[in-house]
């Protein structure tokens, strides 16, 4: 699915629609991971608390919970394999809607990672 076809599904439904633009370059896999990892922890006032409505956001949790973790060289990555049409993995269980969190999650709160980052151990 297409960002514009999204959108207008998302607009179909009764959604507002307000478009963001990170200009440059996406962060790695690494630092969003890392920034995941500072506001899930919920230890630092300077990230956001976030929550996810399970009702409503159940193929977000899909995609997240799915989602696989590749280390290498010392850096996190996302595996995207599931994205593969011949994965047989569901487009709507793949990592789409995890990569829609992350970006929109980073636009937003991505420069308080170098900003206010406490430690976060890699192996949880």
């Amino acid at each position: 699915m297409s960002n514009g076809q999204a959108i207008t599904r998302l607009e179909r439904n009764g959604w507002a629609v307000i478009l963001e633009y990170h200009k440059g370059q996406e962060p790695p896999h690494h630092d969003k991971y890392l920034l995941w990892g500072n506001i899930l922890k919920e230890n630092n006032p300077k990230f956001p608390r976030v929550r996810f409505n399970g009702n409503k956001c159940k193929f977000l949790l899909t995609s997240l919970n799915n989602t696989q973790v590749i280390e290498k060289d010392n850096k996190f990555k996302k595996d995207k394999r599931s994205e593969d049409v011949s994965s047989g993995v569901l487009p709507e269980e793949a990592t789409h809607f995890g990569d829609a969190a992350d970006k929109k999650i980073w636009i937003k709160y991505g420069d308080r990672l170098q900003r206010f980052s406490s430690f976060v151990p890699a192996r949880l």
